[in-house]
């Protein structure tokens, strides 16, 4: 909680206070006799987060990376890092990452059930800012298309909980990628 509360405010030396935090937490988990898994992959997450706000790309990737190890151990995933590492490496064109980001996003939309319009958002805008810059531009077109109908998507779909899962920021540099994309 704390190492949340330091991300929050986000200066560089709390971002650095926080991957501290993170990495005694991860320390003492993985001592245990009853590790936790889960709580591993999520403390690894949270500090791929607070990397990639430091701006130390490949810090967060090796991150990333352990948090999918841990969740091809457990079998599903623990965290929704499979998101954050699709937008990281499409945002940083870093190619070298595609098909690894479309490995974990196949594994993670696996357990994701009934699929809320974020989580349709994310997975086909991904897939199409990937195609995009593999040069599949109709491909590219097909998956933003589909990202955009979900983002505009008013109900959940969900009867006790109409509004969970909306995409509600529709002016970040990700949506606006996307959105490029299906008017090109």
């Amino acid at each position: 909680m704390q190492a949340t509360s330091l991300e929050a405010v986000g200066s560089p030396e709390l971002l650095k206070a926080a991957i501290s935090l993170l990495e005694q937490l991860i320390d003492e988990l993985t001592k245990q006799v009853f590790q936790l898994p889960r709580a591993v992959a999520a403390a690894y997450n949270k500090k791929a987060g607070c990397y990639l706000k430091l701006g130390d790309v490949e810090n967060a990737i090796a991150d990333y990376r352990r948090v999918f190890a841990i969740e091809r151990e457990l079998g599903s995933p623990a965290t929704l890092a499979f998101f954050d590492f699709g937008k990281l490496v499409t945002e940083k064109h870093r190619r070298d990452y595609f098909d690894e980001a479309l490995t974990a996003l196949d594994a993670g939309a696996k357990y994701l059930g009934k699929h809320l319009p974020a989580d349709t958002f994310n997975l086909f805008g991904i897939r199409s800012l990937i195609a995009a810059q593999k040069g599949e531009i109709e491909k590219a077109k097909e998956f933003a298309k589909v990202a955009l109908e979900a983002a505009a998507k008013d109900h959940s779909g969900l009867r006790y909980h109409p509004t969970a899962g909306l995409v509600g920021e529709k002016e970040t540099t990700f949506y606006k990628s996307v959105a490029a994309i299906a008017e090109s």
